[in-house]
């Protein structure tokens, strides 16, 4: 089962794109940088094992979740290797996050 965001690729496939390394890994997957062969777009595409997720007889073997491509790397990244941020980048990146969950909200994703 590909996932993306719903402007980006609503009926791509894996076999759609070309994937070139591991961006990030995590406890039930990874994100791959991945090109469209079609357009040429970038895009992040996180995969994960359906076995680490208990899912049942929804999907193949993996999901994929195809995702904007930003370079710059995870917040935890950065978070760790300055070990804190400065007020002025802290009141940044909660601004960006409030701006998401605002967005969400506007499209009735999420609720409060």
């Amino acid at each position: 089962m590909l996932t993306c965001v719903p402007s980006s690729c609503p009926s791509a496939r894996p076999t759609d794109f070309d994937f070139l390394k591991v961006i990030g890994k995590g406890n039930y997957g990874k994100v791959l940088l991945a090109k469209h062969k079609s357009d040429g777009m970038f895009y992040a595409v996180k995969v994960l094992q359906k076995k680490s997720i208990l899912k049942k007889k929804e999907t193949p073997e993996k999901l994929y979740f195809v995702l904007d491509y930003v370079n710059g790397g995870e917040l935890f990244f950065h978070l760790q290797r300055e070990r804190r941020f400065l007020e002025p980048r802290a009141r940044f990146y909660a601004a960006e996050v409030a701006s998401a969950i605002g967005y969400l909200h506007s499209l009735n994703i999420i609720y409060r």
